[in-house]
Protein backbone atom coordinates (compact mmCIF):
# COMPACT_ATOMS: atom_id res chain seq x y z
CA UNK A 1 0.00 0.00 0.00
CA UNK A 2 1.00 3.55 -1.01
CA UNK A 3 0.71 6.64 1.83
CA UNK A 4 0.09 10.01 0.14
CA UNK A 5 0.65 12.62 2.68
CA UNK A 6 -1.42 15.59 3.10
CA UNK A 7 1.50 18.02 2.24
CA UNK A 8 0.86 16.32 -1.74
CA UNK A 9 -2.00 17.38 -1.79
CA UNK A 10 -4.72 20.63 -1.03
CA UNK A 11 -6.28 19.25 2.38
CA UNK A 12 -9.39 21.51 1.81
CA UNK A 13 -10.39 20.31 -1.81
CA UNK A 14 -9.96 16.42 -0.17
CA UNK A 15 -12.36 16.49 2.39
CA UNK A 16 -14.89 18.64 -0.43
CA UNK A 17 -14.14 15.06 -2.32
CA UNK A 18 -15.27 12.75 -0.03
CA UNK A 19 -18.03 14.88 2.10
CA UNK A 20 -21.36 13.09 0.42
CA UNK A 21 -19.36 9.78 1.18
CA UNK A 22 -18.61 10.25 4.54
CA UNK A 23 -22.04 12.06 5.63
CA UNK A 24 -24.16 9.42 2.82
CA UNK A 25 -26.52 8.91 6.13
CA UNK A 26 -27.51 12.50 6.71
CA UNK A 27 -30.94 12.52 6.77
CA UNK A 28 -30.93 15.77 4.38
CA UNK A 29 -35.02 14.88 2.81
CA UNK A 30 -35.82 15.70 6.41
CA UNK A 31 -33.93 18.20 7.20
CA UNK A 32 -35.30 19.89 4.22
CA UNK A 33 -39.03 18.79 5.18
CA UNK A 34 -37.98 20.58 8.69
CA UNK A 35 -36.87 23.52 7.42
CA UNK A 36 -39.99 23.77 4.96
CA UNK A 37 -42.27 23.35 7.82
CA UNK A 38 -40.45 26.19 10.01
CA UNK A 39 -41.03 28.57 7.06
CA UNK A 40 -44.34 27.82 6.61
CA UNK A 41 -44.93 28.64 10.30
CA UNK A 42 -43.53 31.68 10.55
CA UNK A 43 -43.28 33.25 6.70
CA UNK A 44 -46.29 31.29 4.99
CA UNK A 45 -45.75 33.31 1.85
CA UNK A 46 -41.76 33.29 1.53
CA UNK A 47 -40.57 32.34 -2.19
CA UNK A 48 -37.11 32.90 -2.03
CA UNK A 49 -34.01 31.29 -0.11
CA UNK A 50 -30.30 32.15 0.05
CA UNK A 51 -28.48 29.17 2.39
CA UNK A 52 -25.15 30.32 4.14
CA UNK A 53 -22.77 27.50 3.43
CA UNK A 54 -24.42 25.63 0.91
CA UNK A 55 -21.84 22.43 0.78
CA UNK A 56 -22.47 20.38 -2.15
CA UNK A 57 -26.17 21.79 -2.68
CA UNK A 58 -28.45 18.74 -1.28
CA UNK A 59 -30.50 21.01 1.25
CA UNK A 60 -31.05 23.52 -1.35
CA UNK A 61 -31.64 21.37 -4.42
CA UNK A 62 -34.06 19.47 -2.04
CA UNK A 63 -36.16 22.89 -1.05
CA UNK A 64 -36.04 23.65 -5.14
CA UNK A 65 -38.22 20.66 -5.33
CA UNK A 66 -40.64 22.10 -3.08
CA UNK A 67 -41.00 25.30 -4.63
CA UNK A 68 -38.62 27.82 -3.66
CA UNK A 69 -36.06 29.94 -5.61
CA UNK A 70 -32.96 28.96 -3.53
CA UNK A 71 -29.52 30.33 -3.72
CA UNK A 72 -26.31 28.65 -2.25
CA UNK A 73 -23.63 30.42 -1.03
CA UNK A 74 -19.95 28.34 -0.02
CA UNK A 75 -16.62 29.18 0.28
CA UNK A 76 -15.25 25.65 -0.56
CA UNK A 77 -14.72 26.26 -4.62
CA UNK A 78 -14.58 22.33 -4.43
CA UNK A 79 -17.69 21.75 -2.71
CA UNK A 80 -19.67 24.62 -5.08
CA UNK A 81 -18.34 23.14 -7.92
CA UNK A 82 -20.15 19.51 -7.24
CA UNK A 83 -23.10 21.19 -6.23
CA UNK A 84 -23.37 22.52 -9.91
CA UNK A 85 -22.44 19.44 -11.22
CA UNK A 86 -25.46 17.35 -9.38
CA UNK A 87 -27.84 20.28 -10.34
CA UNK A 88 -26.84 19.85 -14.51
CA UNK A 89 -28.65 16.10 -14.06
CA UNK A 90 -31.56 17.82 -12.47
CA UNK A 91 -33.86 19.16 -15.12
CA UNK A 92 -36.92 20.01 -12.99
CA UNK A 93 -35.28 22.48 -10.87
CA UNK A 94 -31.99 23.51 -13.03
CA UNK A 95 -33.47 27.20 -13.52
CA UNK A 96 -34.88 27.31 -9.42
CA UNK A 97 -31.49 27.25 -8.06
CA UNK A 98 -27.92 29.38 -8.64
CA UNK A 99 -24.33 28.34 -6.54
CA UNK A 100 -22.11 30.62 -5.82
CA UNK A 101 -18.64 30.71 -4.20
CA UNK A 102 -18.24 33.35 -1.42
CA UNK A 103 -17.63 33.87 1.95
CA UNK A 104 -20.96 34.16 4.32
CA UNK A 105 -19.12 37.43 6.28
CA UNK A 106 -19.01 39.10 3.25
CA UNK A 107 -20.35 38.09 -0.05
CA UNK A 108 -22.73 40.49 -1.99
CA UNK A 109 -25.10 39.04 -4.61
CA UNK A 110 -26.87 42.38 -4.61
CA UNK A 111 -30.51 40.66 -4.29
CA UNK A 112 -32.36 39.91 -1.26
CA UNK A 113 -34.46 36.82 -0.03
CA UNK A 114 -37.39 36.01 1.91
CA UNK A 115 -35.24 33.24 4.16
CA UNK A 116 -32.05 32.98 4.94
CA UNK A 117 -31.05 29.42 6.36
CA UNK A 118 -27.60 28.26 7.55
CA UNK A 119 -27.65 24.46 8.22
CA UNK A 120 -25.34 21.65 9.80
CA UNK A 121 -23.53 24.02 12.39
CA UNK A 122 -21.81 26.23 9.81
CA UNK A 123 -23.04 29.54 12.36
CA UNK A 124 -20.31 27.71 15.03
CA UNK A 125 -17.98 27.75 12.55
CA UNK A 126 -18.01 31.79 13.28
CA UNK A 127 -15.42 31.27 16.51
CA UNK A 128 -14.59 35.03 16.85
CA UNK A 129 -17.43 37.51 17.99
CA UNK A 130 -16.69 39.80 14.65
CA UNK A 131 -17.25 36.95 12.53
CA UNK A 132 -20.29 36.28 13.67
CA UNK A 133 -21.76 40.03 13.29
CA UNK A 134 -20.75 40.02 10.58
CA UNK A 135 -22.43 36.79 9.15
CA UNK A 136 -25.93 38.26 10.69
CA UNK A 137 -25.22 41.74 9.20
CA UNK A 138 -24.28 40.13 6.17
CA UNK A 139 -27.33 38.22 6.09
CA UNK A 140 -29.57 40.87 7.42
CA UNK A 141 -28.56 42.72 3.90
CA UNK A 142 -29.68 39.56 1.81
CA UNK A 143 -33.12 39.84 3.40
CA UNK A 144 -36.56 41.42 2.51
CA UNK A 145 -38.26 43.63 5.43
CA UNK A 146 -39.69 40.35 8.18
CA UNK A 147 -37.42 38.31 6.02
CA UNK A 148 -36.85 34.66 8.30
CA UNK A 149 -33.15 33.82 9.36
CA UNK A 150 -33.06 29.95 10.15
CA UNK A 151 -29.59 28.18 11.82
CA UNK A 152 -28.68 25.66 14.00
CA UNK A 153 -25.25 25.65 16.24
CA UNK A 154 -23.92 23.79 18.69
CA UNK A 155 -25.59 24.62 22.37
CA UNK A 156 -23.42 25.61 24.83
CA UNK A 157 -25.14 24.06 27.79
CA UNK A 158 -25.40 20.08 26.21
CA UNK A 159 -21.79 20.87 25.35
CA UNK A 160 -20.33 21.73 28.82
CA UNK A 161 -23.00 18.79 30.10
CA UNK A 162 -21.59 15.75 27.93
CA UNK A 163 -18.27 17.22 26.75
CA UNK A 164 -17.22 16.39 23.15
CA UNK A 165 -15.31 13.21 23.22
CA UNK A 166 -12.38 11.00 20.38
CA UNK A 167 -14.67 9.13 18.11
CA UNK A 168 -14.32 6.77 15.23
CA UNK A 169 -16.15 6.80 11.88
CA UNK A 170 -15.48 4.49 9.06
CA UNK A 171 -18.00 4.46 6.02
CA UNK A 172 -17.46 2.29 2.68
CA UNK A 173 -18.72 2.41 -0.85
CA UNK A 174 -17.93 0.83 -4.33
CA UNK A 175 -14.66 2.07 -4.39
CA UNK A 176 -13.62 3.41 -0.84
CA UNK A 177 -13.00 2.82 2.57
CA UNK A 178 -12.29 5.80 4.75
CA UNK A 179 -11.59 6.03 8.73
CA UNK A 180 -12.37 9.64 9.99
CA UNK A 181 -10.47 9.64 13.39
CA UNK A 182 -11.61 12.77 15.23
CA UNK A 183 -9.95 14.45 18.39
CA UNK A 184 -11.39 16.64 20.65
CA UNK A 185 -9.41 20.05 22.37
CA UNK A 186 -11.30 21.90 24.48
CA UNK A 187 -11.29 25.84 24.86
CA UNK A 188 -13.45 26.61 27.76
CA UNK A 189 -12.37 30.52 27.86
CA UNK A 190 -13.74 30.85 24.07
CA UNK A 191 -16.59 28.79 24.08
CA UNK A 192 -14.89 26.38 21.33
CA UNK A 193 -13.88 23.07 20.25
CA UNK A 194 -10.72 22.26 18.19
CA UNK A 195 -12.03 19.10 16.44
CA UNK A 196 -8.71 17.22 14.56
CA UNK A 197 -9.35 14.98 11.91
CA UNK A 198 -7.53 12.17 10.84
CA UNK A 199 -8.52 10.79 7.57
CA UNK A 200 -7.63 8.00 6.09
CA UNK A 201 -8.77 6.71 2.72
CA UNK A 202 -7.71 3.71 0.78
CA UNK A 203 -8.76 3.06 -2.71
CA UNK A 204 -9.83 -0.29 -3.28
CA UNK A 205 -8.73 -1.03 -6.23
CA UNK A 206 -5.35 0.54 -6.13
CA UNK A 207 -4.92 -0.48 -2.27
CA UNK A 208 -3.68 3.39 -2.21
CA UNK A 209 -3.88 4.93 1.28
CA UNK A 210 -4.29 9.10 0.96
CA UNK A 211 -4.10 10.66 4.86
CA UNK A 212 -4.88 13.67 5.30
CA UNK A 213 -5.36 16.18 8.26
CA UNK A 214 -7.63 19.31 9.17
CA UNK A 215 -8.40 21.06 12.13
CA UNK A 216 -12.06 22.17 12.46
CA UNK A 217 -13.12 25.10 15.50
CA UNK A 218 -16.15 24.86 16.67
CA UNK A 219 -17.93 27.33 18.86
CA UNK A 220 -20.64 26.65 20.98
CA UNK A 221 -23.51 29.16 22.28
CA UNK A 222 -25.89 30.22 24.68
CA UNK A 223 -29.42 31.69 24.08
CA UNK A 224 -29.05 35.05 25.54
CA UNK A 225 -25.90 35.70 24.33
CA UNK A 226 -27.56 35.28 20.56
CA UNK A 227 -30.53 37.69 21.61
CA UNK A 228 -28.09 40.31 21.98
CA UNK A 229 -26.15 39.62 18.87
CA UNK A 230 -29.40 39.15 17.00
CA UNK A 231 -30.44 42.47 18.45
CA UNK A 232 -27.05 44.55 17.68
CA UNK A 233 -28.12 43.24 13.52
CA UNK A 234 -31.22 43.78 13.64
CA UNK A 235 -33.17 40.45 14.11
CA UNK A 236 -35.96 39.22 16.87
CA UNK A 237 -35.67 35.86 18.00
CA UNK A 238 -39.02 34.00 17.49
CA UNK A 239 -38.00 30.34 18.93
CA UNK A 240 -35.37 28.14 19.81
CA UNK A 241 -36.03 24.45 19.79
CA UNK A 242 -34.24 21.36 19.64
CA UNK A 243 -33.12 20.52 15.93
CA UNK A 244 -35.42 18.73 13.88
CA UNK A 245 -37.98 17.69 16.83
CA UNK A 246 -38.89 20.43 17.87
CA UNK A 247 -38.71 19.65 21.36
CA UNK A 248 -37.38 22.06 24.18
CA UNK A 249 -33.86 22.68 24.55
CA UNK A 250 -31.90 21.28 27.72
CA UNK A 251 -28.48 20.45 28.89
CA UNK A 252 -28.64 17.53 26.74
CA UNK A 253 -29.45 19.12 23.61
CA UNK A 254 -26.34 19.43 21.03
CA UNK A 255 -28.28 20.98 18.24
CA UNK A 256 -30.51 23.66 18.65
CA UNK A 257 -32.17 25.46 16.01
CA UNK A 258 -32.95 29.41 15.76
CA UNK A 259 -35.81 31.79 14.01
CA UNK A 260 -35.01 35.25 14.23
CA UNK A 261 -36.95 37.67 11.84
CA UNK A 262 -35.66 41.02 10.68
CA UNK A 263 -36.77 44.26 12.72
CA UNK A 264 -35.09 46.48 10.38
Amino acid sequence: MKYIEQSEMNIYDKYAEFYDLIYHDKDYQGEANYIDSLIKKYFSHAATIIELGCGTGKHASLLAEKGYQVCGVDISEKMVEDARVRLESCNKIKNKVKFYVGDIRSFNLDQKFDVAMSLYHVFSYQTKNVDILNTLKNAAQHLNKNGLLIFDCWYGPAVLCNLPQARVRRVESNDYFITRISEPTNHFNENAVDIKFDVFVEDKKTKQIIEFKEVHSMRYFFKPELELLLEQTGFELLSSEEWMTGGQTSEKTWGVCFVCRKTR
